[in-house]
């Protein structure tokens, strides 16, 4: 099973920020949405910064704005991730402070 997969099983068929169901047309991809892959290496790669969205939430930027950031980190501590405790084991060099706050 794919990366796309998995996470289709995991959290549905339906987008994550407009809630408009994936098809052939509007396929889902994952967004890294706390901090962005080209940040760092794989450990951006896990479960808790991942959001599952469609190619025109992602490609039309919908889902970069400080907002949705934190909106989505909210999310992620309602499903039970420890975001805050994820993020310090990363040793960033420039923490944002509103994740250290969580």
């Amino acid at each position: 099973m794919n990366p796309v997969e998995w996470f289709i099983n995991e959290r549905g068929r339906f987008c994550e920020n407009c809630g408009i169901p994936y098809d052939r047309y509007n396929k889902a991809e994952r967004h890294h949405c706390l901090i962005h892959r080209k940040k760092g290496g794989r450990q951006l790669d896990n479960e808790i910064n991942i959001e599952l969205v469609c190619h025109r939430c992602h490609v039309m930027g919908m889902v970069n704005s400080y907002a949705h950031r934190r909106e989505f980190a909210m999310r992620q501590i309602n499903r039970g991730f420890d975001v805050k405790s994820w993020y310090e084991s990363l040793n960033l060099r420039a923490p944002e402070a509103w994740i250290m706050e969580l």
